[in-house]
C-alpha cells in the first residue's frame, strides 16, 4: 500500500483524465459535488438481527488538487435534517436528541485526508468525520470509481462509491444501546463535476453525462457504472430511491384456471402453468416471466451503460433461454443463456460493444439474484450513419 498524503481519489482520477498532472505549471483543479446525483446512506442493526437503513437527501461539497504539490482537499457537507428513514416516526427519532440532534448539530462533515493505493488502484480513503459535535476517524473503502471527459478534455465528471463504519458511541450517541447496535455503516455514492461544468442537472430523467471512453483505459467496473446510472436527478419524478427497495406483487387463483397477478399502478396480468408442466401454454408462466425479467433487465442495464459511455447505438434485441433441471434433489433453473443482437453505427469499435454488453449482463440485478450458470452470446451489426439518420 502506498499512501499519497491529502490526495482525494476523486480529484486524482479527474486530473488523470483531464491531463492536468502532465505539467508542473497547471493550476489547481476545482470540482464540486453534484448534489442532485449524490447520496449518503446508513445502515444499523436493531435487536441484533433487524437491519434499519436510511439516507441523507442533501449533500454538498468540493474538491481541489494542486498538481504541483499534490495537495488536495475533499470535503462533504451533509445536511443532518435531510435524513430520511423508512417511516416518519423513525425519521423523527433519528433527527431527535437521542441520535443526530439536528437542531443543535445541523451539519455532518467529512474530510478526506489520505488516499491509499493498492496495485495502482484506489483501495480506500482515510479521513475524519464530524458529527454530533465530535470529530473522529472514518476510513472509506472504495468499491467503484470512474472519470470521463464531458464536452472537452478539461470538462470532467467523476463518480465514486465508498463505504465505511463507525461506532456511534464514539460520537456521544449512546441512546437505546440495548436495542440499536453501536456500529453504523455509511455508504457514499457521489458525483463530482469540474467547477465550469454547467450540466450538473441533466435535462431528462436517467440522463448520464456524455463521456469519452477513449480518454479512459477500458470500461469502468460494474459497481461504479451502476451507481452512475442510478444516481440521477433527485428532483425528477423518475429518480431512483435509495436502497433497500421493496416490491409487492399480489396473486390470486382458484382450484383451476389462470392466476391473476396485480401490483400497484400497473395493468394486471394472467399467469398459468407452462405447457411443459401440462398447462395450456397460452399464458405467461412463472418460468417465462423469469426469463422476461432477465431480458428486460439486460436491455435497461445496457441503456444506462451505453448512455454513460456515449455509445451511438441504434437497437438491441435479445432472447433469454432458461434451462430447468432436477439438481441436488430440487427442480430449478441451472443455466441461463442470453442471446443479443446489437445494432450500432459503423464507426463504433467492436471491442467497445463487447465490453459494454458484458458489463450490462454482469450488472443485471435479476440475473445476479439467481444461483445458476449464465452465458452471454451476442452479434454486433454495423449500420451506416446515413442509414441511421434516415431511419
Amino acid at each position: 500500500m502506498q499512501p499519497l498524503p491529502r490526495l482525494s481519489c476523486v480529484c486524482l482520477l479527474a486530473c488523470a483524465v483531464a491531463g492536468c498532472m502532465h505539467t508542473g505549471r497547471a493550476a489547481a483543479a476545482e470540482y464540486s459535488v453534484d448534489s442532485a446525483r449524490t447520496v449518503v446512506t446508513f445502515e444499523v442493526r436493531r435487536f441484533g438481527f433487524l437491519s434499519q437503513s436510511g439516507w441523507f437527501e442533501h449533500v454538498t461539497g468540493r474538491a481541489s488538487l494542486d498538481p504541483q504539490s499534490h495537495a488536495a482537499e475533499f470535503d462533504l457537507v451533509i445536511d443532518a435534517a435531510s435524513v430520511r428513514a423508512t417511516d416518519s416516526a423513525l425519521t423523527s427519532i433519528v433527527r431527535g436528541k437521542e441520535f443526530l440532534d439536528v437542531a443543535r448539530y445541523p451539519e455532518i462533515l467529512y474530510r478526506g485526508q489520505q488516499l491509499m493505493l493498492s496495485d495502482r488502484e484506489v483501495a480506500h480513503i482515510d479521513g475524519s468525520l464530524t458529527m454530533h459535535g465530535v470529530t473522529g476517524p472514518l476510513s472509506l473503502v472504495v468499491t467503484g470509481y470512474d472519470c470521463a471527459s464531458h464536452s472537452s478534455p478539461t470538462d470532467v465528471r467523476c463518480v465514486i462509491s465508498a463505504s465505511g463504519s463507525i461506532r456511534r458511541s464514539r460520537f456521544d450517541m449512546n441512546s437505546l444501546s440495548l436495542f440499536v447496535a453501536d456500529r453504523v455503516k455509511f455508504t457514499v455514492h457521489a458525483e463530482l463535476a469540474a467547477s465550469n461544468d454547467r450540466a450538473s442537472t441533466p435535462a431528462s430523467p436517467w440522463q448520464e453525462p456524455a463521456s469519452s471512453r477513449e480518454a479512459l483505459s477500458g470500461v469502468p467496473d460494474t459497481g461504479a457504472l451502476s451507481h452512475t446510472a442510478i444516481l440521477t436527478t433527485k428532483q425528477s419524478e423518475h429518480s431512483m430511491q435509495p436502497l433497500p427497495h421493496s416490491y409487492l406483487v399480489a396473486a390470486a387463483g382458484g382450484t383451476s384456471g389462470n392466476v391473476s397477478l396485480t401490483a400497484a399502478d400497473v395493468p394486471s396480468l394472467s399467469s398459468a402453468a407452462p405447457s411443459q408442466f401440462g398447462g395450456p401454454g397460452d399464458q405467461w408462466s412463472p418460468e417465462s416471466l423469469l426469463c422476461a425479467a432477465i431480458a428486460s433487465c439486460f436491455i435497461l442495464s445496457f441503456r444506462a451503460v451505453a448512455r454513460a459511455s456515449a455509445l451511438p447505438w441504434v437497437h438491441l434485441d435479445c432472447e433469454v433461454e432458461g434451462v430447468l433441471e432436477r439438481s441436488a434433489g430440487v427442480t430449478r433453473f441451472t443455466r441461463i443463456v442470453l442471446r443479443a443482437v446489437l445494432t450500432v453505427v459503423e464507426s463504433v469499435s467492436t471491442g467497445t460493444c463487447e465490453k459494454l454488453l458484458s458489463k450490462a449482463e454482469h450488472g443485471c440485478l435479476i440475473a445476479n439474484s439467481l444461483n445458476c450458470s449464465r452465458e452471454l452470446q451476442f452479434e454486433i451489426v454495423k449500420a451506416p450513419a446515413a442509414a441511421v439518420a434516415a431511419g
